[in-house]
């Protein structure tokens, strides 16, 4: 698809929104069938727990944050588009603040959900 359509910051807002929303949706069905299979045994609950909390869990969860992050953030800049009209002429710039906004928030977020594995003394 991006190799296919020359499109610019509109296409690519448009892209990356649907795929933020798929890998969402995916994440709250993997959540449902997760706590189902755990089905109130405490053993198995600390067993899920621990694969969140080690090193490929934690980057599924910056990549759900990033997901969740950027969905957020390009679905007000489509509320401001469709509130405003005026203001489609400034789309590219409201997607590139977008992604300021995505860098200044995300960067300290994957630090905050990296502490505790990259260094255990700073921990939980």
């Amino acid at each position: 698809m991006l190799l296919r359509y020359r499109g610019r910051e509109g296409m690519l807002a448009w892209a990356f929104h649907r795929i933020s929303g798929v890998a969402i949706f995916l994440f709250v069905v993997l959540h449902v069938i997760d706590i189902y299979l755990v089905g109130g045994d405490p053993r198995a609950y600390d067993t899920i727990l621990k694969v969140y909390a080690s090193v490929p869990g934690r980057i599924m969860e910056i990549l759900l944050g990033a997901a969740l992050l950027y969905h957020a953030l390009n679905g007000l800049r489509i509320l401001i588009i469709d509130l405003w009209p005026a203001m489609t002429v400034h789309h590219r710039f409201l997607w590139y603040a977008s992604w300021v906004i995505f860098v200044a928030v995300g960067i300290p977020a994957a630090y905050i959900i990296l502490k505790p594995v990259i260094d255990p003394a700073l921990g939980l």
